[in-house]
């Protein structure tokens, strides 16, 4: 789970030291090299638009995007920057950790509404075992003000390395017949 994270994250860091939006950072977008020691590439940047552009974009996202969107993508708030990505990494991330989503929407703009009103969900209510120096990093990450957020994906992993990697794996849900 780190090694992925981390990955994204020095790929995120990569593009946006270039100026380069993702603007769909979400787990369909992550190819993971079958090799256990393989690597983890963040794809599908032919929908990265330079930092600039993404305010005159009419509407950003892709559909089924919404689960993994900054509330800024979703409603095409003025000044949308590399921050966007950092709330998308961070819900990945959060759904890596919990092993669940942080936001259950709908296939639809249905469910979006209570990203603009509230910060993301606290991850400790999905896994208690979650430290507080984490738990406090991913809200930061999920915070409904962009300027709140951490400036680069790399600081998101700042510190916190070690507790995700201590971490206990949550075990594999087995499929029904």
């Amino acid at each position: 789970m780190l090694s992925v994270a981390r990955q994204i994250a020095e790929a995120l860091d990569f593009a946006h030291a270039r100026g380069i939006l993702h603007s769909d950072v979400q787990p369909g977008n992550v190819w993971l090299d079958p090799d256990p020691q393989g690597r983890a590439a963040l794809a599908e940047f032919g929908v990265t638009k330079a930092e600039y552009e993404v305010a005159d974009l009419e509407f950003p996202l892709a559909e089924g995007g919404y689960a993994y969107a900054a509330p800024e993508q979703v409603f095409g708030w003025q000044g949308t920057d590399l921050r966007a990505d950092i709330y998308n990494f961070g819900i990945m991330l959060y759904e890596l950790i919990a092993g669940a989503a942080a936001w259950r929407l709908m296939r639809s703009l249905v469910g979006v509404p209570a990203m603009l009103r509230q910060d993301g969900p606290d991850i400790r209510t999905c896994r208690e075992d979650v430290p507080e120096r984490l738990a406090l990093r991913l809200a930061q990450m999920l915070r409904r003000d962009p300027e709140a957020r951490p400036a680069t994906a790399g600081a998101v992993l700042d510190g916190v390395e070690e507790e995700i990697a201590a971490l206990r794996p949550l075990p594999i849900a087995t499929a029904r017949s």
